[in-house]
Protein backbone atom coordinates (compact mmCIF):
# COMPACT_ATOMS: atom_id res chain seq x y z
CA UNK A 1 0.00 0.00 0.00
CA UNK A 2 2.80 2.47 0.82
CA UNK A 3 4.43 2.13 -2.31
CA UNK A 4 1.54 2.52 -4.24
CA UNK A 5 1.06 6.10 -2.76
CA UNK A 6 4.28 6.85 -3.14
CA UNK A 7 4.15 5.75 -7.03
CA UNK A 8 0.87 7.72 -7.32
CA UNK A 9 2.42 10.61 -5.70
CA UNK A 10 5.53 10.13 -7.65
CA UNK A 11 3.46 9.87 -10.56
CA UNK A 12 1.13 12.91 -9.89
CA UNK A 13 4.23 15.08 -9.61
CA UNK A 14 6.11 14.18 -13.06
CA UNK A 15 3.08 14.72 -14.67
CA UNK A 16 2.31 18.16 -12.96
CA UNK A 17 6.31 19.13 -13.81
CA UNK A 18 5.98 18.09 -17.22
CA UNK A 19 2.28 19.70 -18.08
CA UNK A 20 3.27 23.47 -15.96
CA UNK A 21 6.88 23.55 -16.87
CA UNK A 22 8.49 25.51 -19.38
CA UNK A 23 11.81 25.12 -21.60
CA UNK A 24 14.76 27.29 -20.52
CA UNK A 25 15.91 30.17 -23.00
CA UNK A 26 18.63 28.00 -24.01
CA UNK A 27 16.82 25.24 -25.44
CA UNK A 28 14.40 27.58 -27.05
CA UNK A 29 17.34 29.42 -28.02
CA UNK A 30 18.29 25.92 -29.64
CA UNK A 31 14.68 24.61 -30.85
CA UNK A 32 14.43 27.95 -33.22
CA UNK A 33 17.72 27.69 -34.79
CA UNK A 34 17.26 23.80 -35.76
CA UNK A 35 13.49 24.45 -36.77
CA UNK A 36 14.24 27.62 -39.16
CA UNK A 37 17.07 25.84 -40.28
CA UNK A 38 14.52 22.85 -41.19
CA UNK A 39 12.18 25.22 -42.76
CA UNK A 40 14.96 26.63 -45.05
CA UNK A 41 16.04 22.60 -45.60
CA UNK A 42 19.19 23.24 -43.59
CA UNK A 43 20.10 19.86 -41.69
CA UNK A 44 21.38 20.35 -38.45
CA UNK A 45 24.91 19.37 -38.83
CA UNK A 46 25.10 22.73 -40.85
CA UNK A 47 22.90 24.72 -37.97
CA UNK A 48 25.20 26.60 -35.67
CA UNK A 49 23.34 26.87 -32.59
CA UNK A 50 26.51 27.15 -29.62
CA UNK A 51 26.27 23.29 -29.39
CA UNK A 52 28.13 20.53 -31.05
CA UNK A 53 27.06 18.03 -33.50
CA UNK A 54 25.76 15.39 -31.35
CA UNK A 55 23.70 17.58 -29.02
CA UNK A 56 22.26 19.51 -31.98
CA UNK A 57 20.96 15.86 -33.34
CA UNK A 58 19.85 14.58 -30.00
CA UNK A 59 17.25 17.78 -29.48
CA UNK A 60 16.30 17.81 -32.94
CA UNK A 61 15.11 13.74 -32.53
CA UNK A 62 13.18 14.78 -29.58
CA UNK A 63 11.66 17.85 -31.03
CA UNK A 64 10.31 15.64 -34.10
CA UNK A 65 7.82 13.68 -31.37
CA UNK A 66 5.57 16.71 -31.10
CA UNK A 67 3.68 18.78 -33.17
CA UNK A 68 0.98 21.44 -32.65
CA UNK A 69 1.44 24.87 -30.95
CA UNK A 70 4.60 25.69 -28.79
CA UNK A 71 2.94 24.66 -25.10
CA UNK A 72 2.44 21.22 -26.79
CA UNK A 73 5.82 20.47 -28.43
CA UNK A 74 7.64 21.60 -25.07
CA UNK A 75 5.60 19.45 -23.29
CA UNK A 76 6.64 16.17 -25.14
CA UNK A 77 10.17 17.06 -25.18
CA UNK A 78 9.52 17.58 -21.28
CA UNK A 79 7.48 14.11 -21.96
CA UNK A 80 10.21 12.39 -23.53
CA UNK A 81 13.06 13.73 -21.03
CA UNK A 82 11.37 12.49 -18.46
CA UNK A 83 10.78 8.81 -19.72
CA UNK A 84 14.46 8.48 -20.78
CA UNK A 85 15.32 9.41 -16.85
CA UNK A 86 12.80 6.43 -15.98
CA UNK A 87 14.17 4.20 -18.51
CA UNK A 88 18.04 4.88 -17.54
CA UNK A 89 16.83 4.73 -13.81
CA UNK A 90 15.64 1.07 -14.72
CA UNK A 91 18.71 0.28 -16.26
CA UNK A 92 20.82 0.92 -12.71
CA UNK A 93 18.95 -0.84 -10.95
CA UNK A 94 19.04 -3.37 -13.29
CA UNK A 95 22.04 -3.56 -12.99
CA UNK A 96 23.15 -2.52 -8.90
CA UNK A 97 20.82 -5.52 -8.43
CA UNK A 98 23.65 -8.03 -9.27
CA UNK A 99 26.10 -6.34 -6.65
CA UNK A 100 23.70 -4.85 -3.91
CA UNK A 101 20.11 -6.17 -2.26
CA UNK A 102 17.28 -5.49 -4.23
CA UNK A 103 16.18 -3.03 -1.82
CA UNK A 104 19.07 -0.91 -2.14
CA UNK A 105 19.24 -0.99 -5.88
CA UNK A 106 15.71 0.10 -6.13
CA UNK A 107 16.25 3.01 -3.93
CA UNK A 108 19.27 3.91 -6.14
CA UNK A 109 17.87 3.89 -9.27
CA UNK A 110 14.34 5.32 -8.45
CA UNK A 111 16.76 8.41 -6.63
CA UNK A 112 18.90 8.53 -9.55
CA UNK A 113 15.72 8.61 -12.54
CA UNK A 114 13.93 10.98 -10.01
CA UNK A 115 16.92 13.61 -9.50
CA UNK A 116 17.33 13.78 -13.34
CA UNK A 117 13.41 14.08 -13.91
CA UNK A 118 12.75 16.74 -11.75
CA UNK A 119 16.25 18.91 -12.67
CA UNK A 120 15.47 22.46 -12.36
CA UNK A 121 14.27 23.83 -15.97
CA UNK A 122 17.90 25.94 -15.71
CA UNK A 123 19.74 22.01 -16.40
CA UNK A 124 16.99 20.41 -18.16
CA UNK A 125 17.37 18.70 -21.48
CA UNK A 126 20.41 21.22 -21.73
CA UNK A 127 24.14 19.22 -22.56
CA UNK A 128 25.56 19.12 -18.91
CA UNK A 129 22.01 17.35 -18.16
CA UNK A 130 21.89 15.12 -21.13
CA UNK A 131 25.67 14.05 -20.26
CA UNK A 132 24.75 12.76 -16.67
CA UNK A 133 21.75 11.11 -18.01
CA UNK A 134 24.33 9.32 -20.64
CA UNK A 135 26.86 8.35 -18.06
CA UNK A 136 24.79 7.03 -15.70
CA UNK A 137 23.56 5.05 -18.56
CA UNK A 138 26.98 3.83 -19.17
CA UNK A 139 27.23 3.12 -15.70
CA UNK A 140 24.68 1.20 -15.65
CA UNK A 141 25.54 -1.15 -19.05
CA UNK A 142 29.75 -1.30 -17.57
CA UNK A 143 28.42 -3.12 -14.49
CA UNK A 144 25.49 -5.16 -15.75
CA UNK A 145 27.28 -7.11 -18.37
CA UNK A 146 28.26 -10.62 -17.82
CA UNK A 147 32.04 -10.45 -19.28
CA UNK A 148 33.96 -7.03 -18.37
CA UNK A 149 35.82 -6.40 -21.52
CA UNK A 150 32.33 -6.66 -24.06
CA UNK A 151 30.42 -4.50 -21.51
CA UNK A 152 33.13 -1.95 -21.10
CA UNK A 153 33.04 -1.79 -25.41
CA UNK A 154 29.37 -1.20 -25.38
CA UNK A 155 29.17 0.66 -22.47
CA UNK A 156 31.55 3.33 -24.22
CA UNK A 157 28.83 4.47 -26.93
CA UNK A 158 26.66 6.52 -24.26
CA UNK A 159 29.47 7.71 -22.58
CA UNK A 160 31.34 8.94 -25.59
CA UNK A 161 28.33 10.88 -26.60
CA UNK A 162 28.30 12.27 -23.06
CA UNK A 163 31.50 13.63 -23.48
CA UNK A 164 30.76 14.81 -27.48
CA UNK A 165 27.45 16.55 -25.99
CA UNK A 166 29.47 19.81 -24.91
CA UNK A 167 33.09 18.70 -25.13
CA UNK A 168 33.01 20.44 -21.47
CA UNK A 169 30.83 17.40 -20.14
CA UNK A 170 34.48 15.05 -20.36
CA UNK A 171 34.16 16.11 -16.65
CA UNK A 172 30.90 14.24 -16.06
CA UNK A 173 32.40 11.48 -18.10
CA UNK A 174 35.21 11.24 -15.65
CA UNK A 175 32.81 11.03 -12.67
CA UNK A 176 31.07 8.53 -14.22
CA UNK A 177 34.57 6.23 -14.70
CA UNK A 178 35.70 7.25 -10.78
CA UNK A 179 32.00 5.68 -10.03
CA UNK A 180 32.82 2.87 -11.96
CA UNK A 181 36.15 2.50 -10.16
CA UNK A 182 35.04 2.48 -7.06
CA UNK A 183 32.55 -0.73 -7.88
CA UNK A 184 35.01 -2.46 -10.49
CA UNK A 185 38.48 -1.49 -11.26
CA UNK A 186 39.57 -3.14 -13.89
CA UNK A 187 35.60 -2.45 -16.21
CA UNK A 188 36.83 0.73 -14.87
CA UNK A 189 40.43 0.91 -17.06
CA UNK A 190 38.43 -0.85 -19.60
CA UNK A 191 35.49 1.86 -20.20
CA UNK A 192 38.23 4.35 -20.13
CA UNK A 193 40.11 2.87 -23.30
CA UNK A 194 37.07 2.05 -24.85
CA UNK A 195 35.72 5.88 -24.27
CA UNK A 196 38.95 7.81 -25.42
CA UNK A 197 38.98 5.53 -28.41
CA UNK A 198 34.78 6.13 -29.05
CA UNK A 199 34.67 9.45 -28.08
CA UNK A 200 37.88 10.02 -31.28
CA UNK A 201 35.60 8.18 -33.58
CA UNK A 202 32.64 10.08 -32.77
CA UNK A 203 34.60 13.30 -32.81
CA UNK A 204 35.95 12.52 -36.54
CA UNK A 205 32.17 11.68 -37.55
CA UNK A 206 30.99 14.69 -36.28
CA UNK A 207 33.53 16.36 -38.22
CA UNK A 208 33.34 14.76 -41.52
CA UNK A 209 29.41 14.99 -41.25
CA UNK A 210 29.05 18.62 -40.72
CA UNK A 211 31.09 20.77 -43.07
CA UNK A 212 32.08 23.63 -40.71
CA UNK A 213 31.89 21.54 -37.60
CA UNK A 214 35.58 21.49 -36.96
CA UNK A 215 35.65 25.57 -38.00
CA UNK A 216 32.75 25.88 -35.16
CA UNK A 217 35.02 23.80 -32.54
CA UNK A 218 37.84 26.01 -33.05
CA UNK A 219 35.57 29.31 -32.30
CA UNK A 220 33.31 28.14 -29.48
CA UNK A 221 36.72 28.35 -27.67
CA UNK A 222 37.79 32.02 -28.60
CA UNK A 223 34.20 33.50 -27.59
CA UNK A 224 34.85 32.45 -24.12
CA UNK A 225 37.21 34.92 -22.13
CA UNK A 226 37.25 32.32 -19.32
CA UNK A 227 37.83 29.50 -21.21
CA UNK A 228 40.67 26.83 -20.26
CA UNK A 229 42.91 27.01 -23.41
CA UNK A 230 43.06 30.83 -22.59
CA UNK A 231 43.61 30.87 -18.94
CA UNK A 232 45.13 27.06 -18.48
CA UNK A 233 44.61 25.03 -15.21
CA UNK A 234 44.68 26.81 -12.15
CA UNK A 235 44.86 24.28 -9.53
CA UNK A 236 44.41 26.40 -6.48
CA UNK A 237 41.11 27.47 -8.06
CA UNK A 238 39.44 23.60 -8.30
CA UNK A 239 37.88 23.38 -4.74
CA UNK A 240 36.82 26.60 -4.73
CA UNK A 241 35.14 26.84 -7.95
CA UNK A 242 33.59 23.40 -6.71
CA UNK A 243 32.25 24.41 -3.67
CA UNK A 244 30.80 27.82 -5.24
CA UNK A 245 29.37 25.39 -7.97
CA UNK A 246 27.83 23.09 -5.53
CA UNK A 247 26.11 26.08 -3.10
CA UNK A 248 25.06 27.41 -6.50
CA UNK A 249 23.64 24.10 -7.46
CA UNK A 250 22.35 23.46 -4.30
CA UNK A 251 19.87 26.09 -3.99
CA UNK A 252 18.02 24.76 -7.30
CA UNK A 253 18.59 20.98 -6.25
CA UNK A 254 18.04 20.97 -2.34
CA UNK A 255 19.13 17.28 -2.65
CA UNK A 256 23.22 18.18 -3.21
CA UNK A 257 23.19 19.01 0.60
CA UNK A 258 22.62 15.35 1.53
CA UNK A 259 25.89 14.96 -0.16
CA UNK A 260 28.36 15.21 2.92
CA UNK A 261 26.24 13.37 5.22
CA UNK A 262 25.77 10.40 2.36
CA UNK A 263 29.65 10.56 1.67
CA UNK A 264 30.29 10.23 5.85
CA UNK A 265 27.57 7.59 6.28
CA UNK A 266 29.85 5.66 2.99
CA UNK A 267 32.73 6.37 4.91
CA UNK A 268 31.58 5.11 8.38
CA UNK A 269 30.12 1.75 7.25
CA UNK A 270 33.77 0.48 5.54
CA UNK A 271 35.31 -1.29 7.82
CA UNK A 272 38.21 -1.54 6.21
CA UNK A 273 41.04 1.67 6.55
CA UNK A 274 42.44 1.57 3.41
CA UNK A 275 38.73 1.14 1.13
CA UNK A 276 38.01 4.39 3.59
CA UNK A 277 40.81 6.35 1.88
CA UNK A 278 39.76 5.27 -1.45
CA UNK A 279 36.66 6.55 -1.44
CA UNK A 280 37.68 9.65 0.05
CA UNK A 281 39.87 10.11 -2.72
CA UNK A 282 37.85 9.59 -4.66
CA UNK A 283 35.08 12.00 -3.53
CA UNK A 284 37.82 14.81 -3.80
CA UNK A 285 39.03 13.39 -7.25
CA UNK A 286 35.35 14.03 -7.58
CA UNK A 287 34.62 17.82 -6.49
CA UNK A 288 38.23 18.42 -8.43
CA UNK A 289 36.84 17.73 -11.71
CA UNK A 290 33.47 19.16 -11.39
CA UNK A 291 35.97 22.32 -10.58
CA UNK A 292 37.34 22.12 -13.40
CA UNK A 293 34.43 21.52 -15.53
CA UNK A 294 33.34 24.76 -14.08
CA UNK A 295 36.56 26.54 -15.35
CA UNK A 296 36.08 25.63 -18.53
CA UNK A 297 32.35 24.95 -19.78
CA UNK A 298 30.81 28.62 -20.10
CA UNK A 299 31.20 29.02 -23.62
CA UNK A 300 28.23 31.28 -24.65
CA UNK A 301 28.70 34.66 -26.43
CA UNK A 302 28.39 36.08 -30.42
CA UNK A 303 31.90 36.49 -32.07
CA UNK A 304 32.28 33.74 -34.65
CA UNK A 305 32.72 33.61 -37.80
CA UNK A 306 30.22 30.63 -38.62
CA UNK A 307 27.00 31.10 -40.22
CA UNK A 308 24.71 31.39 -37.77
CA UNK A 309 21.44 31.31 -36.32
CA UNK A 310 20.45 34.52 -34.07
CA UNK A 311 17.82 36.76 -32.86
CA UNK A 312 17.12 39.21 -35.02
CA UNK A 313 15.26 42.75 -33.70
CA UNK A 314 11.29 42.42 -34.02
CA UNK A 315 10.25 43.14 -37.25
CA UNK A 316 6.55 42.79 -38.80
CA UNK A 317 5.02 43.25 -35.37
CA UNK A 318 6.58 39.79 -34.39
CA UNK A 319 10.06 38.07 -33.31
CA UNK A 320 11.66 36.76 -35.68
CA UNK A 321 14.49 33.97 -36.52
CA UNK A 322 17.37 34.11 -39.07
CA UNK A 323 19.10 31.48 -40.11
CA UNK A 324 22.03 31.85 -42.35
CA UNK A 325 24.18 29.13 -44.11
CA UNK A 326 27.08 30.83 -46.03
CA UNK A 327 25.04 30.16 -49.59
CA UNK A 328 23.78 32.23 -51.44
CA UNK A 329 19.84 32.47 -51.18
CA UNK A 330 19.97 30.62 -48.11
CA UNK A 331 18.58 32.96 -45.28
CA UNK A 332 15.32 33.66 -45.00
CA UNK A 333 12.74 35.02 -42.07
CA UNK A 334 11.07 32.21 -40.38
CA UNK A 335 8.46 33.28 -37.80
CA UNK A 336 9.47 31.45 -33.82
CA UNK A 337 5.46 30.75 -34.02
CA UNK A 338 5.09 29.78 -37.10
CA UNK A 339 8.33 26.92 -37.39
CA UNK A 340 6.76 25.84 -33.91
Amino acid sequence: MARLVVGLVTGAVLVYSVTTARLHGDIRYVLACLRSGEAVGISPSETFTHRPYFYRWFLYCLDQLGTGPTAVREAVLRGAGVLLCLATGLALRAALRRRLPGREADLAGAAVALVLALAPRTDFLQPEWTAALLSVLAVAVVLAGERPLPAAALAAVPLGLAVMMKYSTAATALIALLAVFAADRVRALLLAAATAASSVLLLGFSLWSGSREWQWVRDMPQINQGSLSRQGVRPGELLTRSVDFLADRAVLSPVLLLLPAALLLLLACQEDRRRRTEWAVLAVAGAAVWGWARSWCRATGSRTTAPRCRWAPPRCGGSRWRAGTGRGGGCRWVSWRSAA
